[in-house]
């Protein structure tokens, strides 16, 4: 059944390839393979609803291959199906608990979903474990750079002085939080353009213009 089934495959006969897959899948034959191989059938097809169910039934009894759950993953972040996704990022966390870009995706998951705080934890979580993922230094950056921002705005608006000052001190406190893990994202990266162009910004902010002039000078010296 399963030589019929990948025999049908490589002649791209779809129909007769997702009957011998799922044959041999009920059968329990051949490991994650057959659900591997049938998600690329549906994949073609692009039929998402036949991908996600194919998955999921894999999934069930092989929680530990984590092709399937990459796939499932991958597959749930496309279809912005945010709620699903985390559920099997931790079901993936539990199978390999250091792996750095579980936790990065759970930070993007996060960010997504406009909840700053478990984004900040998990991208935290991702460098605990990869210290050097750029990523994730990035986009922690751009968080509290963002978060800066719009605290700034708020400021703004205030016209009572001394709740002026203090939501301003506030907004600053994201900035320099924001600094340290740009630093260390070009460092990481140093021919990256938008982490020097926020770099600039954060050093004219602070009036850091040595490190201003340094940086400006990198980012003229790639741009030409």
């Amino acid at each position: 059944i399963y030589n019929a089934a990948l025999a049908s495959y490589n002649a791209k006969d779809w129909p007769k390839a997702i009957k011998f897959f799922n044959r041999s899948i009920d059968l329990k034959y051949n490991g994650g393979d057959a659900i591997l191989l049938l998600n690329n059938v549906y994949a073609d097809q692009k039929d998402t609803e036949g991908q996600v169910a194919n998955l999921k039934k894999g999934f069930e009894p092989f929680p530990q291959d984590d092709r399937i759950l990459s796939q499932l993953i991958n597959l749930y972040l496309e279809l912005k199906k945010n709620d699903e996704a985390l559920t099997y990022l931790d079901a993936a966390i539990k199978t390999d608990p250091n792996d750095a870009s579980l936790y990065y995706a759970k930070g993007v998951l996060y960010a997504q979903s406009n909840k700053f705080d478990d984004a900040v934890v998990n991208y935290n979580l991702a460098l605990e474990k990869d210290p050097v993922n750029f990523n994730a230094l990035y986009n922690i950056g751009v968080l509290y750079y963002n978060k800066g921002v719009e605290m700034t705005n708020i400021a703004n608006e205030i016209k009572d002085i001394k709740k002026y000052e203090v939501a301003r001190d506030e907004a600053n406190s994201y900035f320099q939080k924001s600094l340290p893990f740009m630093e260390r994202a070009s460092s990481v990266n140093p021919k990256d353009i938008e982490v020097l162009q926020s770099l600039k910004g954060l050093y004219y902010r602070f009036n850091q213009l040595d490190k201003y002039n340094e940086v400006d000078a990198k980012v003229k010296a790639l741009q030409q």
